[in-house]
């Protein structure tokens, strides 16, 4: 009788510490899991805010490029503070951009969107310079030059490819997500169905 007592509790504790270990693993993988949902959470906010500065520097780019190519030089004296507000403002937004997003794999479309920035805004610079000193001929031909150069289209296409990284990161980012949000409620499953 004592034997069977003995035998009875070391399997009784057995049984307890066994569910034990199940159920601490099983939280440690839950909380793994909860803290790759968090990154991925995190990851998709900053994938958004990204995408509505893409946004917000294209439309900058378009609407500069438009007023200093249709810009007549007695307009573009009358305005050219807020344009060089604006074209320092697109240039500062690019570089904040290319020090926020860190991912290598859109070092590539960052860098090009970074150069027609760049590009964009020192012809324009140097047009709104050539406004100032009355020098018509210069403006002409960069005017010419920012027209035939089309760098608002060339932000426009190094953004949409910025951004088409941007969703695949976010895609594949939501996919592990989903997985790992799967694999916490298995493991919920398993560790209620130990329990009882």
């Amino acid at each position: 009788m004592m034997k069977r007592s003995a035998n009875f509790f070391l399997w009784i504790v057995s049984l307890a510490v066994s569910l034990l270990v199940v159920i601490t693993i099983a939280q440690i993988i839950t909380q793994k899991s909860l803290s790759r949902l968090r990154q991925g959470n995190t990851q998709a906010t900053s994938t958004f805010i990204m995408n509505n500065r893409l946004e917000e520097m294209v439309n900058l780019a378009f609407e500069l490029e438009t007023k200093v190519i249709n810009g007549k030089p007695v307009d573009l004296l009358s305005v050219r503070s807020g344009i060089k507000d604006s074209l320092t403002r697109l240039q500062y937004n690019v570089r904040v951009l290319g020090k926020v997003w860190a991912d290598t794999t859109q070092q590539s479309a960052l860098s090009k969107l970074v150069n027609f920035v760049d590009k964009q805004v020192a012809v324009s610079f140097t047009i709104l310079s050539a406004v100032e000193n009355k020098n018509a001929s210069r403006q002409k031909i960069l005017t010419d030059s920012l027209r035939d150069n089309h760098w608002g289209d060339s932000i426009y296409l190094s953004a949409i490819l910025f951004q088409k990284g941007l969703e695949q990161n976010l895609g594949a980012t939501l996919k592990k997500n989903n997985e790992a949000a799967y694999s916490i409620s298995r493991l919920n499953i398993f560790s209620l169905s130990l329990a009882f």
